[in-house]
């Protein structure tokens, strides 16, 4: 089984880590096999039937045996101790993953747009089993997984795209995680659904003045030393290299560890969605740079901050602080009913 879900598409077949070319009937024509291989590929459609081959050659099943909703490739080996010299080998697959709904066209069909997977992850029996999510917040972030990022060495790519697998014993909300760091992106739940921010930079939804606020600031103007770090280094699945796991060119700041008084505090990254390099690097500069953004605060608003949710840019003014419409990026919101001033708050 590959998969537990029907897929768009199974395409090389690696026996022992070499791609293999089959025949009309599904025998492997490489020489070093010598036909003594037979793979037969189900996309495990909803009408998928019985394997004619694997009925006529098993006493263990029936016709009932179709794998209907199952991926699956049936291998068959003919015993030769001259040809299985070190046993059975290893046998994998290339596959295009699971068609996904996409709300901007309201089709389905193959896709490696992380918020596409994501939203299919959500709403799945497999996955989070949950029909609540914002289909417009994630159309929007479709769209900016699929904007086209020029690269230093020519041509272009998609600003974020997710490759990868999972097993289904990994808890879903592990699961999540590792999806979201695809598209450097942050998975909320407001309003009363499921949304999507990719990481990429948006204008203010609200600008704020001290008029605004309905109690004192709190506010930090540093993280804790543990909290913060000037290098990013991690792994990616390489794409280059038959997808093995392998190490991202790190990124830096002098800038960074100077203020961190020459002390180097790194940050390990994994991408296992990530099989692009150049998207890699991507990821790991956001996260740099978004990490050295250490100006925190929190304070109570008026109604008029109802409408700013998780995810949002907003601009504050605040003389006093030299702030002029500042930027700050939304990550807690809280609806509450504040007794002492008889008024209904946001922090």
């Amino acid at each position: 089984a590959l998969a537990g879900h029907e897929v768009a598409g199974i395409d090389n077949i690696y026996v022992s880590d070499e791609i293999v070319a089959l025949d009309a009937n599904g025998f492997v024509t490489d020489a070093r096999w010598n036909s003594k291989i037979r793979i037969k590929k189900h996309l495990g459609a909803s009408d998928q039937t019985v394997d004619t081959d694997l009925l006529a050659e098993s006493n263990q099943i029936d016709s009932n045996f179709k794998g209907q909703g199952i991926a699956y490739l049936y291998a068959r080996l003919e015993y030769d101790q001259d040809v299985f010299t070190n046993g059975i080998p290893v046998i994998t697959a290339m596959v295009r993953g699971k068609k996904v709904g996409d709300p901007r066209t309201g089709g389905v069909a193959y896709s490696n747009n992380p918020a596409l997977c994501i939203r299919d992850y959500l709403i799945s029996d497999y996955g989070l089993a949950d029909s609540s999510v914002d289909n417009t917040i994630f159309a929007v972030a479709a769209n900016v997984c699929d904007e086209n990022v020029e690269l230093a060495v020519g041509g272009t790519e998609k600003r974020y795209s997710m490759n990868g697998t999972f097993k289904s014993g990994v808890t879903i909300g592990a699961v999540l995680q590792q999806m979201t760091t695809s598209c450097a992106g942050t998975l909320f739940w407001g309003q009363g659904n499921w949304q999507l921010k990719a990481g990429y930079y948006t204008a203010p939804v609200k600008n704020f003045t001290l008029d605004d606020l309905r109690g004192p600031i709190s506010m930090q103007t540093r993280s804790s030393m543990r909290d913060i770090f000037n290098v990013v280094r991690g792994t990616f699945n390489d794409a280059g290299q038959d997808y093995i796991t392998a190490d991202f060119p790190e990124i830096n700041s002098a800038a960074f560890l100077a203020e961190d008084n020459d002390v180097e505090t790194a940050l390990d990254l994994q991408l296992p969605f990530t099989t692009s390099a150049a998207t890699a690097q991507r990821i790991a500069k956001l996260t740099l740079f978004r990490g050295r953004e250490q100006i925190s605060f929190s304070a109570d608003f008026g109604l008029s901050a109802f409408g700013v949710q998780v995810g949002d840019i907003i601009s504050l003014t605040n003389t006093r602080y030299g702030w002029s419409a500042k930027e700050f990026e939304v990550v807690g919101w809280r609806f509450f009913s504040n007794q002492d001033a008889g008024d209904l708050r946001i922090n």
